[in-house]
């Protein structure tokens, strides 16, 4: 069996995801729906906002699609998966014809970089503005340690320079000597 690859998503391209369809301006993903193949009970604790639950079991039967999956498929909608197994099941629903992404990492991650906003089981909606404001200084903090990188590595650069090109002279220096077994007289 050939496998087929699907694409890969990360929570930041989700996120900016949600704040472009919440202003109404085209997306990575949009549009799309979030599907949850963690355990059930792991779902009602914790999920992303808006998200569906899965039962990767589903997949071993020939009718594995739910009505949500369905009207997925029939409008077009990128089916957004993560939890336990996601790689499985993105692979599965690719291969049998949905849009399907892998989002990459888990809720307890998605909470480190995002506290509110994007995982909860009381709110109804996604929080764009906190959404935004973190994307926001994860951005000021990118570009900060982007002309840090860009100044040290043109130092950096001239140093490996001038190396090489003193391994270079040496070499040709080498290279002009003639060769003399160890332990002969010359």
């Amino acid at each position: 069996l050939s496998e087929e690859t699907y694409p890969l998503v990360s929570i930041y391209q989700l996120a900016q995801s949600i704040i472009d369809e919440a202003e109404c301006r085209p997306s990575l993903l949009s549009p799309f729906i979030i599907v949850d193949v963690n355990d059930y009970s792991y779902y009602e604790k914790e999920r992303i906002i808006g998200a569906y639950h899965y039962n990767r079991a589903l997949l071993a039967r020939n009718y594995f699609e739910t009505s949500y999956l369905s009207k997925a498929k029939r409008e077009g909608k990128k089916v957004v998966v993560y939890g336990e197994g996601a790689d499985r099941v993105s692979s599965t629903l690719f291969q049998r014809g949905f849009d399907a992404v892998l989002l990459r990492g888990n809720t307890v991650a998605f909470k480190e970089v995002f506290p509110s906003g994007l995982v909860s089981t009381s709110l109804l909606s996604f929080d764009v503005a906190s959404l935004r404001s973190v994307l926001e200084e994860l951005r000021r903090k990118k570009g900060a340690k982007g002309k840090l990188l860009l100044s040290t590595m043109s130092t950096r650069s001239r140093s490996v320079d001038r190396v090489e090109r003193g391994r270079q002279r040496g070499r040709d220096l080498s290279a002009k000597r003639p060769w003399i077994p160890p332990g002969s007289v010359s």
